[in-house]
């Protein structure tokens, strides 16, 4: 490989590269393209000169932090290819070329036939001959245009293919909504990830920007995933949407897992009142980690009894209460009927697990003040709490009407009989 100095481009030698192409006017649009928008901006493969070149593939290690990047080069007939070079950004240096798959220059300064800078691949082609060019890089670039040139012959021929530039790599953010449930006294609701705690479908995420505008949404797929890509690093906030706790919302009833309460990769991450998290990325980051756990808390409370009665007899409540939700009632399970007793509990519990149930049976005479329809409402309340303390109480009611008969009181009537010919 030859000895290059290296020296920065100048505009003057910007300037004769676009004049040496005769196409300024359309390099610089696309150069401000590929600054707004780098991802969508890609060419797979270009054919010029009767020559091909095709991108194949840009790996990154993020352990060695290196990236490949492989094309096809495929040589026409004669004349064939004696050498090609591809235009690389600004901030890529020679002391960044960590490897090539052939002999190579580095050129910081217009190469005297293309007039381009980068990587010169310098060894030739035979007519017709194919073969892979790979190169390695200390970093990684975002994929975008890039410009290229080849030499056949007496001529040279110029075009555009995908390669890495100097914009920043694009950053990506995403991971699981979850149902966190209860496994038992000693393994309850805990913000962390556990075998059998499945994914919420169709749960609507938002995205964010520092400013705190709006720029995405997503939905949950069916095992709970969701994933906000091609962004640029910054920071962002990934919002699980208020619109998921509304009445007949994916989450209603529901509420935030603690936060923070483990290994990042597995706990939940989200505000408990917010339902969001910040996000830093830097370039090139896929944080895969942004977790929302979610659990449920209620009790539910069932009321039935008879629909007639006749004042006097007694009225036969039957009461149901079930802790349905993913916590335990540790404060205790109540239940409270005014018209059965109006000052105490009719019934409570200290310590109401998930899924369990309770059945009692309550009594009422009515009176003839009853008379008629006889409504009244009982109300459950129970007081959640999860690993990590208590939340706010959890209420249900449930009403039931009855039709107390009452019968009019005995009139007496005296009949007497008139004796007609006796009062004649």
């Amino acid at each position: 490989m030859k000895e290059v100095v290296k020296m920065k481009n100048s505009i003057y030698e910007r300037e004769y590269s676009l004049k040496r192409i005769g196409e300024a006017i359309f390099v610089t649009f696309i150069l401000v393209i590929t600054v707004f928008y780098p991802i969508t901006m890609k060419v797979s493969s270009t054919s010029i000169g009767g020559h091909d070149i095709t991108f194949i593939s840009h790996t990154h290690n993020a352990a060695t932090n290196i990236s490949t990047w492989t094309y096809r080069v495929t040589s026409g007939s004669s004349p064939s290819i004696s050498h090609w070079i591809m235009e690389l950004g600004a901030c890529i240096e020679e002391n960044d070329i960590v490897e090539v798959s052939e002999d190579y220059e580095f050129k910081t300064t217009p190469d005297p036939t293309t007039g381009l800078t980068g990587i010169k691949f310098e060894e030739g082609y035979g007519d017709g001959e194919n073969r892979t060019v790979w190169f390695k890089l200390r970093g990684d670039y975002s994929e975008g245009i890039v410009q290229i040139a080849i030499k056949a012959g007496g001529s040279e021929s110029y075009g555009y293919v995908t390669g890495p530039t100097c914009n920043p790599p694009l950053c990506s953010i995403g991971d699981f909504v979850w149902h966190d449930r209860f496994h038992s006294q000693t393994h309850q609701v805990d913000g962390i990830q556990d075998v059998g705690e499945s994914g919420i479908k169709d749960v609507l995420i938002e995205l964010y920007n520092e400013t705190g505008s709006k720029i995405a949404s997503t939905v949950t797929d069916t095992n709970g995933y969701y994933q906000f890509t091609n962004l640029l690093p910054g920071t962002y906030t990934v919002k699980v949407a208020d619109s998921n706790f509304l009445a007949g919302g994916v989450l209603e009833g529901w509420y935030a897992s603690p936060a923070n309460k483990g290994d990042d990769a597995v706990d939940s991450d989200g505000d408990e009142t917010t339902h969001e998290v910040t996000v830093t990325l830097i370039p090139g980051e896929n944080n895969n980690d942004v977790d929302f756990g979610f659990f449920r808390a209620c009790i539910n409370l069932t009321k039935t009894g008879p629909q007639f009665i006749q004042v006097g007899e007694t009225i036969t409540y039957h009461f149901r209460v079930e802790n349905c939700g993913d916590v335990i009632l540790h404060g205790g399970a109540h239940v409270e009927d005014p018209l059965i007793d109006p000052d105490n509990e009719i019934w409570s519990d200290s310590l109401f697990l998930p899924g369990e149930v309770a059945e009692f049976d309550e009594y009422y005479t009515p009176s003839e003040d009853d008379c008629g329809t006889l409504s009244n409402t009982a109300t459950a309340w129970g007081c959640p709490k999860h690993a990590y303390g208590y939340i706010e109480n959890v209420y249900d009611e449930a009403s039931w009407s009855i039709y107390v008969i009452c019968v009019e009181p005995d009139i007496e009537i005296e009949k007497k009989v008139w004796n007609e010919t006796a009062n004649a």
